[in-house]
């Protein structure tokens, strides 16, 4: 994965994770732990994806 694509799937997962953790709470505060749940699993998975591509970069010697 280069440099460019590796930066755009880190904002790109960075955003989606902004956008989970605000329907997390909107499912909290309404009380609807299903969607809660979901929510907080996508969280789960964007981390973890994102520590694939920090990883790869920092096997690659691209990330410091």
């Amino acid at each position: 994965m280069g440099t460019e694509n590796a930066a755009g799937r880190i904002v790109k997962g960075l955003n989606l994770i902004r956008e989970e953790a605000s329907r997390l709470d909107a499912a909290r505060a309404e009380g609807k732990s299903f969607e809660a749940k979901l929510a907080l699993k996508t969280i789960k998975d964007e981390c973890f994806h994102l520590r694939q591509v920090l990883h790869e970069l920092q096997v690659s010697g691209r990330l410091d």
